[in-house]
């Protein structure tokens, strides 16, 4: 009994997948996941917007989103100004109960 067709044998893997049925995204984004926990972290001192520029093509999904929330800007305002600010947008007569909490 033969095991293999000699067309597989002469095309090897690139023939056996594409008869394959496609797999749905979530598979894939969980499959770059998982190849994405596997490498080892960034130091500190190096670059990850630079890390995720060279990495892209390997984890598209991830690089996406990497670019768009490492690309958030840092804040320099402290809690309590924003507390402030918070209390002061929120003090109707609505927003009374929530006030004695705070």
């Amino acid at each position: 009994m033969r095991t293999s067709c000699g067309l597989a044998d002469l095309l090897g893997q690139t023939y056996s997948e594409f008869g394959a049925p496609p797999k749905s995204l979530s598979a894939i984004v969980q499959e770059e996941v998982k190849r994405f926990q596997e490498v080892t972290p960034l130091a500190f001192t190096e670059d990850p917007l630079s890390w995720w520029k060279a990495h892209e093509q390997v984890y598209p999904f991830l690089a996406k989103l990497a670019k768009r929330y490492l690309c958030i800007p840092g804040t320099t305002v402290s809690a309590e100004r924003l507390l402030n600010g918070w209390r002061h947008r929120h003090s109707t007569k609505e927003h009374s109960d929530l006030r004695m909490l705070l």
